[in-house]
């Protein structure tokens, strides 16, 4: 990997000297010839300084062999998915969809069954010529239940046919409620990416915007505690200096009295 990095950045600093001097053919050529992972820098800078935009695309074409895209890996990987696998993960993203489809197919499949096992046709004898498990056969002779058993037992046989058509008809009705808008398709793991930095970008705003809410309440409820004590201090010296006045004008009247007492 160390060896791999400096060549590519080489590789991305020449091809834009070599297509302004290089004829446009021979630079062509001379991407062809790159190793693939040397040949996506070439490829841009033959789209931006390129003259001739068909042999850019047979470039382009040509990288894109060599580095097949995420899509086709993907439904290559889903394609190695088991039924029983692709079940569970239709039934993990549309579960909604899923279930209602799946009740009314089973409920199709197990009341056709009934009606094939009390029409007469000869069941157990028709699985034993198919190479069924014997086992499975003997239960249906033998059980007391009659018709329900031989029906219970083609509904367990034919499992897998049963998950084949839910899975299709899951996908027609997916199709459909998409086409008028009823559902919607579920986000690539980019777009969840994206859905979740902008989700903790938005809780990180309310936090922040929580934070100087309340540290604005705080710095309300310290001015008002400041504004009354400011209030109790001026009404406390508001009396003091009412009492004061009293009492001077008390002295005063005392001290006015006695002096008329005291005159012959």
């Amino acid at each position: 990997m160390s060896m791999v990095a400096p060549k590519l950045l080489t590789s991305a600093r020449l091809s834009t000297r070599l297509i302004t001097k290089l004829p446009q053919r021979a630079y062509v050529c001379y991407a062809l010839t790159t190793p693939s992972a040397q040949r996506a820098p070439l490829v841009a800078s033959c789209a931006r300084f390129s003259r001739n935009p068909l042999e850019c695309t047979v470039l382009r074409h040509s990288a894109s062999k060599a580095h097949p895209s995420t899509d086709n890996n993907n439904e290559e990987q889903g394609k190695k998915l088991s039924l029983f696998q692709r079940f569970k993960q239709m039934y993990r993203d549309y579960w909604y969809v899923l279930l209602p489809v799946h009740v009314v197919t089973s409920t199709a499949w197990f009341g056709g069954f009934y009606y094939l096992a009390i029409s007469g046709v000869d069941i157990p004898a028709l699985l034993e010529s198919m190479n069924m498990n014997e086992k499975i056969i003997n239960t249906m002779r033998n059980s007391s239940m009659g018709y329900l058993a031989i029906t219970y037992g083609l509904y367990k046989i034919t499992t897998p046919v049963r998950y084949a058509v839910t899975l299709g008809g899951t996908t027609l009705s997916i199709n459909y409620l998409r086409r008028w808008g009823y559902i919607k398709p579920i986000p690539s793991k980019e777009r969840l990416k994206e859905i979740y930095a902008e989700t903790k970008e938005g809780m990180k705003e309310k936090k922040e915007n929580l934070m100087e809410t309340v540290h604005h309440l705080q710095q309300t409820v310290k001015e008002t505690k400041d504004g009354i004590k400011e209030t109790k201090d001026h009404i406390v010296s508001s009396v003091k200096e009412s009492k004061d006045s009293i009492k001077s004008m008390k002295q005063k009247v005392i001290s006015s009295t006695h002096k008329n007492q005291n005159k012959p």
